[in-house]
């Protein structure tokens, strides 16, 4: 077969394959179970940085992508069916490669003396740079609501990239490379989009357009969490406020897989007067950043129950140290569940249900939890976000004197029930969760604070059905959308396979 004729084939075969990917029924799911880990991003930005400014090692070493200027021709800045910051994005990236692939061409007998080098085939680098320009510039994930919601989605973009390299038009990012590259390139995204496909059917997606939806749908129904709203995600003020709960993306991986995390507190940080310090900012206020708990996780002891194999919940005296909790505390909440916030700062903190006599009797202190909202712009609209427990007369609070609210228990005053304790805590340095969010791997949403309280919640349309912790992603994800729960039940067990990893993982 002539080079001509391969070209072809493969045109077709991959046009074919994304037949799957721009399904209304399923492309949004497959188009989400593309993803990259972009962990090289910032390796060959500063390579590009280097070869294009050919500064030393000394100079460029900490360069990155935002640095490279980048001119918009008079004739693209005048097609109004790209953004602006996507076409400038799409350019970038074109300057980026040009510069790699002259390098690499006059390097080819010789090791460059001005910067770091990749050893990545070069058709290795076209692809994932072909592979960010499809997912995304800033993203490495997407809700399969995102994809669907977007004028230019993944699932449009992957057919356009396809006919944009094969045809060489002018804005195609291959047109500096060989034949042979470009036809490698086309070889290794045929396989990755034929892995995921794979992947899917061995997930259990059906991929074919059955147009009887019913069975599906009545599932998905009986499991959509309620009173859940998503956010947006501009500006960042419209997220990042106390009550907002982040539900994690799919193939996000960790510990934070198939979490639900509340906000607790976002603090900005204090701009420094002359780029001097001032002595009596708390260390809070002045670096800011951003503090929450997982909430659907308990630590578990590693010992199954007696009538089960499942393990046990660890109670609050295994976590604490025997010599370290007063007796009171012990007695009222010694047998007390624990959940597991996160991975930083492992101290015990404590949620409680309260309501007004309550507080005003035993006053165990603390700060009211409310429902994340956009901000409110009527009296009645802020009543409305004041009022934090949906459905009864109480209030969430988090912290408070866990001295009193034992005595409190002791005294027969408040049940231990009204108590919930966690350890650990998801944190965040400033910006930082801003550009997760960025990179799909968060929806943040609000949600009654109830759900941080027991990590529970309560089942859209059902009367009073609630749905416990180890089904409450799955409940979330499904009231963000019908592709967002389907895809949550097909990837709730999933379990090691080399077809879902990451497709820049090649």
């Amino acid at each position: 077969m002539s080079h001509q004729a391969l070209s072809k084939t493969l045109y077709r075969t991959l046009l074919r394959t994304t037949k799957h990917y721009t399904s209304p029924t399923h492309g949004p799911i497959l188009s989400s179970l593309i993803y990259r880990s972009g962990s090289d991003d910032d390796i060959n930005y500063a390579v590009a940085k280097q070869l294009v400014s050919n500064k030393s090692d000394e100079d460029t070493s900490s360069s990155t992508h935002q640095d490279i200027d980048v001119a918009i021709s008079i004739e693209e800045a005048r097609d109004l069916s790209i953004p602006y910051t996507i076409l400038k994005e799409q350019r970038k990236q074109r300057e980026i490669i040009d510069h790699y692939v002259e390098s690499r061409r006059e390097s080819d007998s010789k090791q460059a003396n001005d910067g770091p080098i990749v050893e990545e085939p070069l058709h290795i680098f076209l692809y994932k740079g072909l592979l960010r320009e499809i997912i995304g510039s800033k993203a490495h994930m997407n809700f399969p609501s995102q994809v669907k919601r977007e004028e230019r989605s993944a699932m449009t973009r992957l057919k356009e990239v396809i006919k944009r390299e094969f045809r060489g038009l002018d804005d195609s990012l291959s047109d500096s490379y060989s034949e042979k590259n470009r036809r490698d390139t086309a070889f290794l995204a045929l396989k990755e989009l034929q892995k995921k496909l794979v992947w899917a059917e061995t997930l259990g997606l059906d991929l074919e357009d059955n147009e009887d939806e019913d069975e599906p749908k009545r599932k998905f129904e009986n499991l959509v969490a309620k009173d859940i709203i998503p956010l947006p995600l501009e500006p960042a003020s419209a997220y990042l406020k106390t009550g907002t709960l982040l539900v994690a993306h799919p193939l996000l991986t960790g510990c934070f897989a198939k979490s639900v995390i509340c906000i607790l507190q976002h603090t900005v940080s204090r701009p420094e007067d002359d780029g001097e310090k001032e002595d009596d900012l708390d260390l809070d206020e002045s670096t800011g950043g951003t503090y929450g708990l997982i909430v659907n996780k308990s630590l578990k002891t590693g010992v199954p129950n007696r009538d089960s194999d499942q393990a046990r919940n660890r109670t609050l005296r295994e976590v604490i140290r025997h010599d370290c909790l007063p007796e009171g505390i012990k007695v009222a909440f010694g047998d007390s569940t624990v959940r597991n916030g996160g991975p930083v700062n492992m101290s015990v903190q404590i949620i409680r249900t309260s309501t007004t006599v309550e507080e005003e009797k035993w006053k165990l202190g603390g700060t009211v939890l409310s429902m994340a909202n956009d901000a409110p712009s009527t009296k009645a609209e802020t009543d409305i976000v004041k009022n934090t427990a949906m459905h009864t007369d109480s209030a969430i609070y988090f912290g408070g004197d866990i001295i009193k609210a034992s005595q409190s228990v002791i005294d027969n005053g408040m049940q231990e029930e009204s108590f919930s304790f966690v350890v650990g805590a998801s944190c965040w340095e400033p910006g930082q969760l801003e550009g997760e969010i960025e990179k799909g791997y968060w929806i943040p949403c609000s949600g009654p604070p109830e759900i941080t309280f027991s990590g529970s919640c309560l089942v859209h349309g059902a009367n009073n059905m609630r749905v416990s912790e180890s089904s409450l992603w799955v409940s979330m994800m499904a009231s963000l959308g019908e592709e967002e729960g389907r895809m949550a039940q097909i990837i709730e067990d999933f379990e090691y396979d080399e077809n879902g990893l990451p497709c820049d993982e090649v």
